[in-house]
Parts: C-alpha cells; sequence; structure tokens
C-alpha cells in the first residue's frame, strides 16, 4: 500500500477481495491520541509516510519478525522464528480469547501463504503448517484465496512483468539478475507498484542466480529495491548497508538516489559479497 498524508492508499488487485479492505481509504492528518501498531516493519524508516504518526502517537507497538528489527515501538512483540506477522497475530488474538470468523482467518492465513511463497520457502514451519490448518478450520478457503491472490491478476499486471523480464540484465559471474521499473513503465502500463511484488521471486528462480533484485521508481522520486536470494547469501546484510533490512533470503530498502546511481551501487555491493563469501570457502 503506498500513500502520502492525505493521499488515497492503493491496495493492489490480488488484495482487493480482503474483507475489510475498503475500509482502508487515507492515512489521518494526526495521531496524537491514538495507539499506532506496526507490522512486518524491521525499523521506522521503513514506515515511510506513516512514521510521523507513529512518532506522534500515545502508543506505538510495534509487532514483527524480522531478525533485524531495531525495537523502536513502546511495546516491542518480535519473533525472527515466526513464518509471518500473521502467524504472530492469530497467536496473540488467540491467547487473547478472540472470536475468530471467517474474516478474520482468511485475512491472517493470507499473510501466511504470501510470506511463505505458498508454503515453500525456509520459514514454511510445522508451526506456520499448524496455524494455517487453524485458520481453514475457522473458515479460510484456501483455493478461494489462491484464485484471488495468485490468479486475479489484470492486463497491466502482465504488461508490467513482462517489461520488467524484458529489461532484466544477467550478470553470471556474480549469479545476479536485476531489473529496473521506471515511473514511465508505470505511466505506459498503467500497473501499480503492487502489481511488481512477485517479480523479485522469479527472477531468483533462474538457472544460474543465487541473488535478484527489482528496482522501482515510485511517485515521491524515489528508489524502492527489493532483494531475494538463495544457499548462502545474505542479501539483508546488503541492504543493511543501504539502510534497509529484512531477512537473510529477503530484503530490501529504500534510495533516494537516481536509478542509475543506485543499479552501480547495488552491483558494487553484490561484488563485494560475493568476493567475501568466496574467500570464506
Amino acid at each position: 500500500m503506498i500513500a502520502t498524508l492525505g493521499e488515497e492508499i492503493i491496495i493492489p488487485p490480488q488484495y482487493q477481495f480482503l474483507p475489510g479492505h475498503k475500509e482502508i481509504s487515507k492515512l489521518p492528518e494526526d495521531s496524537e491520541d491514538s495507539v499506532f501498531i506496526a507490522l512486518d516493519c524491521a525499523n521506522l524508516d521503513r514506515l515511510g509516510a506513516s512514521k510521523d504518526l507513529a512518532c506522534g502517537s500515545k502508543a506505538l507497538i510495534n509487532i514483527d519478525h524480522h531478525p533485524d528489527n531495531s525495537g523502536f515501538g513502546s511495546i516491542n512483540i518480535v519473533d525472527s522464528k515466526a513464518s509471518s506477522v500473521s502467524e504472530m497475530v492469530y497467536l496473540i488474538l488467540k491467547y487473547m480469547g478472540a472470536d475468530f470468523d471467517k474474516e478474520i482467518s482468511t485475512c491472517l492465513y493470507v499473510g501466511i501463504v504470501t510470506d511463505t511463497g505458498r508454503f515453500q520457502y525456509s520459514n514454511t514451519t510445522r508451526e506456520a503448517l499448524k496455524t494455517a490448518s487453524e485458520l481453514v478450520e475457522l473458515g479460510a478457503d484456501p483455493n478461494h484465496i489462491f484464485q484471488n491472490v495468485y490468479e486475479n491478476n489484470s492486463f497491466a499486471w502482465l504488461k508490467i512483468v513482462g517489461r520488467g523480464i524484458e529489461k532484466a540484465v544477467f550478470m553470471p559471474e556474480l549469479t545476479f539478475i536485476y531489473t529496473s521499473i521506471t515511473l514511465d513503465d508505470f505511466s505506459q502500463t498503467g500497473a501499480s507498484l503492487g502489481e511488481t511484488e512477485n517479480l523479485v521471486d522469479w527472477l531468483r528462480g533462474l538457472q544460474g542466480v543465487h541473488i535478484s533484485a527489482v528496482l522501482k521508481e515510485t511517485k515521491d522520486k524515489k528508489v524502492k529495491v527489493s532483494l531475494r536470494s538463495r544457499g548462502g547469501f545474505n542479501v539483508s546484510a546488503i541492504a543493511n548497508t543501504f539502510n534497509g533490512g529484512g531477512h537473510k533470503n529477503a530484503a530490501g530498502y529504500v534510495s533516494d538516489l537516481e536509478l542509475d546511481e543506485v543499479i552501480k551501487a547495488l552491483i558494487a555491493a553484490v561484488t563485494e559479497a560475493c568476493s567475501a563469501m568466496q574467500a570464506a570457502e
């Protein structure tokens, strides 16, 4: 979801089936008398336009599973072993004795299935599968969710993904592949930023690739970088050098530099990471 203060929040088409999504309209102007709950966010800067609201709130609750979480909340609930924040929220609500209905179960199941890559990533634990099973018992429909999240893409999505694949650059000596999507690309295809979120995972799946990246220009003249890896490559460490963060195999950061400069700096960081890994072998 992308927005600045007072602007409409854009929800990617594949999540517009979720119960309650129409209640999300725009960021409030202030949060002085509110409790702010930050979900799945490693540090304050990752909150983007919501950062000032978080800092100005009466209480800031930080619920996250990133290992590099900075503990920025007045209350911090961080579990790096959890598959997803949705799994954590489920356990918190269960502990509180909440009444689960189909709508709540659906939303939580979507969070788990997307964060685990349809239960294929290394964070697919026994606990994650157990939670998913319980959510199905409580009303979540896996087939309905799959069709909406993964088989409900727009034609604009097809065009922006095609453009990203066409522009991909493979550097076999680094086992690295990246692509970039500009504001012109978004404008010409009519796609939203959220419709590119799985592209980086597809690039990672190519033969001979250990690190993939997708760089996207945003409306506020920044570049959002998504990183993925497999094997021993730690993209969280790469993201940390640019004030970002995440997990070992999935991380990201935002840069104020021009796109060409971001690409150059990222290639240098990947080169250094590959050299360090080769030296350690």
